[in-house]
C-alpha cells in the first residue's frame, strides 16, 4: 500500500476483470492505431446521483441510502477492510483536458483515489454522525474475491494532471447522503 497504477494486476473479481480488460483494449488502440487513451481508475466514489438499486453500487451509496432511511448496514467480514473513499468529479475534467491538449498519442492510466484508508466500520460511523443517528450494523460472512487493503497512490494523477482530491470524506458523504 498505496496501489501504483504500475503494481501488477490480478483481479479476483469479475467487476475487476471487465476494468483491466477495458484498459488492455484502450492501451492496444493506442499502439496500433495511434489513438490517444486515457484510463481512470476509480477507487470508492462518493458523490450525489449514485443509485442505490443499482446493482453496481458501491457501499457508500448503500449506506447512505439505508442510514438514511433508518435502515440496517450489512458488513461483510470483520469491517476491519480499508477503502480509499475519493469524490471524484475533478479527476474527468482534468483528463478530458489533459487529453485535449496536442502531443503524441499515447495510452495512460491515472488512479483517481484519496490515498486514505478508511475501514468500513469508520465509514458505518462517520455516516450515522452525518444522519445524527447511529445505524444499526449486521454483519455477514466476508464475500469471495474481496480484497483486504485497498488505498491508491496519488502521486502520479498530481503530478501529471494537478489532481488533489481535496474534498474531505465528510463533505462528500454529506452531499451524497443529501441527494437521497
Amino acid at each position: 500500500m498505496p496501489i501504483a497504477e504500475l503494481a501488477v494486476t490480478a483481479p479476483l473479481s469479475p467487476n475487476g476483470a471487465d476494468k483491466l480488460a477495458g484498459e488492455i483494449h484502450a492501451r492496444i488502440a493506442a499502439e496500433l492505431f495511434g489513438l490517444g487513451a486515457t484510463a481512470l481508475r476509480l477507487f470508492n466514489v462518493c458523490g450525489p446521483r449514485q443509485d442505490a438499486a443499482s446493482p453496481c453500487s458501491g457501499v457508500i451509496a448503500l449506506f447512505a441510502a439505508r442510514a438514511a432511511a433508518g435502515d440496517t448496514l450489512e458488513i461483510f467480514g470483520d469491517g476491519g477492510q480499508t477503502r480509499d473513499f475519493v469524490y471524484v468529479a475533478e479527476a474527468f475534467v482534468a483528463a478530458m483536458e489533459d487529453r485535449l491538449a496536442p502531443r503524441k498519442p499515447q495510452f495512460e492510466t491515472f488512479n483517481v483515489c484519496s490515498g486514505v484508508g478508511v475501514s468500513i466500520l469508520e465509514l458505518a460511523e462517520t455516516i450515522g454522525l452525518i444522519v445524527t443517528r447511529t445505524p444499526e450494523l449486521r454483519f455477514r460472512s466476508a464475500r469471495k474475491g474481496d480484497i483486504r487493503e485497498s488505498v491508491g497512490d496519488t502521486e502520479r494523477i498530481r503530478a501529471r494532471l494537478g489532481v488533489v482530491a481535496d474534498t474531505l470524506l465528510e463533505e462528500g458523504l454529506a452531499a451524497t447522503i443529501r441527494s437521497f
